[in-house]
């Protein structure tokens, strides 16, 4: 990244999770920790971004990169249906050509979730 520059972007993110079977042989499983359920994983994907910089040239950009992250969280259960949890990821992507940067980040997420 050149010096003094800064980058604001848009991120957008959706993730939509497939439940599994707890146990299964065939599917990843939470690890049942006191009263805490433990995970961990990694993904691969795109990522769109909006971008501008700003510094000794100002420049932007917008458009799809490649990218990963790998994640560790745990979820609690409050009731039957709810969960609630706390989860962080890095994301590591290709670089922007005309900013001369990526987009590499790590997010702490709080999370809620509801199962049918």
């Amino acid at each position: 990244m050149r010096t003094g520059a800064s980058i604001a972007g848009s991120p957008l993110r959706l993730t939509v999770v497939s439940a599994c079977t707890p146990w299964s042989s065939k599917s990843p499983r939470p690890a049942p920790v006191w009263i805490l359920d433990l995970y961990a994983g990694q993904g691969v994907g795109t990522f769109y971004y909006d971008a501008e910089a700003s510094g000794a040239v100002s420049a932007s950009d917008e458009g799809f990169l490649l990218g990963g992250n790998a994640f560790l969280g745990a979820t609690i259960n409050l009731a039957d249906r709810i969960a609630l949890g706390l989860e962080g990821k890095y994301y590591v992507t290709d670089e922007i050509s005309d900013l001369d940067a990526g987009l590499d980040a790590f997010a702490l997420m709080r999370t809620l979730g509801f199962s049918r």
